[in-house]
Parts: C-alpha cells; sequence; structure tokens
C-alpha cells in the first residue's frame, strides 16, 4: 500500500503548512500513527487524535484506554 502519512507530510511541507502556528489540523484515530507523524516524519503542525469506540475497528488504537487519564496522558506528548 502506500504511505499516505508521508504523502500528507510532503504535501503539507511543500506548501508551507510546516508549524503550529500555522492553519491546519492533521487527524486521525490511529494513535500509533500520530507517534509516527510526530517521531518518524518529523511533522511539527498540529496533530487532532480522533476517539472512537474500540467496536468500530477503524484502528489498532485501544479508545478505552485513550479516554483514561493515563491515555490523556500520553496523547498529550504527540498531539
Amino acid at each position: 500500500g502506500k504511505d499516505i502519512s508521508k504523502i500528507v507530510i510532503e504535501i503539507l511541507n511543500k506548501y508551507g503548512y510546516k508549524s503550529k502556528e500555522d492553519k491546519i489540523y492533521l487527524q486521525t484515530f490511529d494513535f500509533d500513527e500520530i507517534k509516527r507523524i510526530r517521531e518518524e516524519l518529523g511533522y511539527q503542525g498540529k496533530l487532532i487524535m480522533l476517539i472512537g469506540e474500540n467496536d468500530w475497528e477503524e484502528a489498532p488504537t485501544d479508545y478505552e484506554y485513550i479516554k483514561s487519564e493515563e491515555g490523556m496522558a500520553e496523547i498529550a506528548k504527540y498531539a
């Protein structure tokens, strides 16, 4: 498959959307992808962690954990 996050980040960078001051929000349901976007791809713009329900099976993310105080603290490190 295609690395959609990498492609999107390259396009955002090309058009100058690189920092938290820029008027764009990148959103995902996948917590592992939020971490990857920040750490591996080096994106410094605004990230939003979308939260669903585990039974949706949208992403490998454990939304019950994410909704906990500990989970929210983990998200705050990246988004």
